[in-house]
């Protein structure tokens, strides 16, 4: 009996280990990120927060809020629903839907290898590197696009998926 007892141990304890468990997007106590965008011309830094949990067809997002400083300093800043994203750290993917409409799209994906394709807007980027840097797994793919920045095109890079923080050009790159 215990050896049996112990076989089984081992098996179960072999089993919860061999899938990989990848550190989550979401902090403990709140997530935000800052976007660099593009309004008449010039450019302003957004505030994105990750908000409560919603369900959408019995799926649980992180309501991602957009956070909008109020100019006069006794009004309390505004809270709208930019997307909904979910992630799954067992297998290091991410999704995001920008309504509750609209299809989910992954976005991250850090079970990708080198050579492993990735779909934007349609069309499929290979993986050209696999890392770790601080502790983290970095996957890079080869896209990127031009920003322009007081009227001169400025690469921002090439999509990196970041274990525990995100793509590098963000969720909506591909929006």
């Amino acid at each position: 009996m215990k050896k049996m007892f112990f076989l089984a141990m081992v098996l179960w304890l072999g089993a919860t280990g061999a899938f990989a468990q990848y550190q989550s997007l979401f902090g403990t106590v709140q997530t935000s990120w800052n976007v660099l965008n593009e309004y008449n011309l010039m450019y302003k830094t957004d505030s994105l927060i990750a908000g409560p949990d919603t369900v959408i067809d019995a799926v649980t997002y992180k309501k991602i809020l957009f956070y909008l400083l109020q100019h006069e300093n006794s009004l309390p800043p505004v809270y709208e629903t930019t997307a909904f994203v979910r992630e799954e750290p067992a297998t290091g993917k991410a999704w995001v839907r920008y309504d509750v409409t609209s299809p989910e799209q992954l976005f991250m994906d850090l079970s990708l290898n080198l050579n492993d394709l990735f779909n934007v807007s349609n069309l499929n980027y290979p993986v050209d590197s696999v890392y770790f840097k601080d502790g983290r797994k970095h996957v890079r793919v080869q896209y990127s696009y031009p920003m322009l920045l007081s009227d001169y095109p400025v690469g921002v890079g090439p999509l990196t998926f970041i274990e525990g923080i995100g793509s590098s050009l963000g969720f909506t790159y591909n929006y």
